[in-house]
């Protein structure tokens, strides 16, 4: 019922994003239902190999240059603007996680945000590979977490809907503010994760598998396989670190971004 009468009938109709969204929520539903007593297994994961594969996407916008990079920060921040919103798009640039993933994140998975380990501990049904990510965050992720947690500490949501607290932030939330900077051709939410790629692997060749295990990407070469286990936990703090005095630098503090101006 799942793959005929809901999924292929979506993809059928090219919306194939809306499908991925869709198949990623009705896995957690039915992985709570186990968790709960009422399921033995989980049917949405059963059909992920039936599933039509989604057309990767391309010519996602995205600034890959670090001055015109901070200029695109410094111009958007600018804007009147919900702080809501700025201080997510912030987020997102320091992560360099998948939008979606940063839009559905909850307060019950960021661990020790008063200490230098702080990290972000993504669920398996919230991520693309379907496995659970540990994202290290640097300073100034801990400080947007902290400066948006006096709007939204109520919400189960770091990043809610504007209108409905009980809800995520919308996909065309953060994109809409980079549009009215001025920079929808040339740069949208997930390209943060390109110009950390690009400007990461630039400054350090030597660390490619790092970088790219960073951004959640699975590694084909076998032979870093090894490596990963370990998650490279203490590299990738480092590495964010860096990006974040690099992207950063000359800006504002997230705290600023509270009494900024609204539109």
């Amino acid at each position: 019922m799942l793959l005929n009468a809901v999924l292929r009938p979506m993809h059928e109709d090219k919306k194939h994003e809306t499908a991925r969204r869709v198949h990623q929520r009705l896995r957690a539903i039915f992985a709570f239902a186990i968790g709960e007593g009422h399921l033995s297994r989980n049917p949405a994961i059963d059909i992920a190999e039936a599933l039509p594969g989604v057309p990767r996407a391309v010519n996602q916008p995205a600034l890959t240059d670090l001055g015109r990079l901070r200029e695109m920060l410094r111009a958007v921040e600018a804007l009147a603007a919900h702080p809501i919103t700025k201080l997510c798009n912030r987020f997102l640039a320091l992560v360099a996680a998948r939008p979606g993933t940063v839009y559905q994140a909850s307060w019950d998975e960021f661990v020790r945000l008063d200490d230098a380990s702080a990290v972000w501990e993504v669920p398996a049904t919230k991520m693309k590979s379907g496995k659970p990510f540990i994202y290290p965050l640097c300073r100034q992720a801990v400080e947007a977490i902290e400066a948006v947690r006096v709007l939204t500490g109520r919400s189960p949501y770091i990043f809610p809907n504007l209108r409905w607290s009980k809800k995520p932030a919308t996909h065309g939330a953060v994109y809409m503010l980079l549009r009215r900077a001025g920079y929808q051709s040339s740069h949208c939410p997930h390209g943060y994760r390109a110009a950390f790629s690009t400007i990461m692997n630039e400054r350090h060749r030597g660390d490619r598998h790092v970088i790219e295990f960073a951004l959640a990407h699975v590694i084909k070469d076998r032979s870093a396989a090894p490596y990963n286990r370990a998650e490279y936990l203490d590299r990738r703090r480092e590495l964010h670190q860096e990006w974040a005095d690099l992207l950063l630098n000359g800006l504002s503090p997230a705290s600023d971004l509270i009494g900024g101006r609204r539109r």
